[in-house]
């Protein structure tokens, strides 16, 4: 009763994130965490030691990274969830003169396992603003919206942007901000849309490629000429301050399959004499 009481929490919210409760044998009930095991055991002597339990396919016993030294710990797995089952009642019992502890073994994670939250979108950039505007004059034209918990302006070298970030307090309020662009504040009809939220650092669609050490001249009509395609954005990453160009940009095609075509057919590319780097690219740009 007290197994199903805590499998009815899954979903719940704790500090954030939404918890998952299940079964073990709905998890991965074949393979076993063994600890507590002697530095000499051999993967012979462990598999000899379950093997009353059923057919052990795979021991793997963990390394330190470092160092090379047995942990004292190891995976074992069978060939169905019931040997598995049997092997868990070894737990507790003595192994090579030293009690060992038997465990289920976590699932093993894949990629899709780590997929952001969505993140709700409250907020909302504005343009197009009078040079004079300040955060009391934001905050009461859309004080019928909703309440703004931040603002922030945009600036270059000290010289206000006409531009900014609006972050409301929910979806809703933001979506009130976004129905009044156009409107009058101050001297300038208020430009208001969504803000796009923060991208996830690893790119899913895997049709972006990353270029380095570039030629600080180099222009987008260059890359473009390497590509022998019409690439869907080219972006060479610029100094934010200075705007001079940092060496490195990032090329984003319209598929994973011109962006593979691309990394291998420039293994050995050169700009201006000079090698540069192309691989695949695993963060989008920002």
């Amino acid at each position: 009763k007290a197994a199903e009481k805590a499998i009815r929490l899954s979903g719940t919210k704790v500090l954030g994130r939404n918890m998952v409760v299940r079964k073990a044998s709905d998890v991965y009930c074949n393979r076993l965490f063994v600890r507590g095991l002697k530095e000499e055991a051999t993967e012979e002597e462990i598999r000899s030691f379950f093997s009353s339990c059923g057919t052990v396919i795979e021991i793997k016993k963990n390394y330190d990274k470092m160092n090379g030294a047995f942990k004292g710990s190891a995976f074992v797995q069978f060939k169905t969830t019931d040997e598995g089952k049997k092997g868990m009642s070894k737990n507790g019992q003595d192994f090579m003169d030293k009690r060992i502890t038997v465990e289920y073994s976590r699932p093993l994670k894949t990629r899709s396992d780590f997929k952001p939250e969505e993140k709700p979108r409250t907020r909302v950039f504005v343009s197009n603003l009078d040079y004079n505007i300040d955060d009391d004059t934001i905050r009461s034209f859309f004080d019928d919206c909703g309440f703004i918990r931040n603002i922030r302006w945009s600036e270059r070298n000290g010289e206000f942007m006409c531009k900014g970030v609006l972050e409301f307090d929910s979806e809703a309020a933001a979506q009130k901000a976004v129905e009044k662009s156009g409107q009058m504040v101050l001297s300038k009809p208020i430009q208001a849309e969504i803000s796009a939220p923060p991208r996830s650092r690893r790119s899913e669609s895997g049709n972006t490629v990353f270029l380095g050490n570039l030629p600080f001249d180099t222009t987008e009509d260059q890359i473009r000429e390497l590509t022998k395609d019409d690439p869907k954005s080219i972006r060479l990453v610029r100094d934010r301050a200075t705007e001079r160009f940092k060496g490195f940009g990032f090329i984003e095609f319209h598929d994973k399959e011109k962006a593979d075509r691309f990394v291998l057919d420039n293994k050995d590319a050169r700009i201006s004499g000079r090698p540069i780097r192309v691989r695949e690219c695993f963060e989008s740009p920002k």
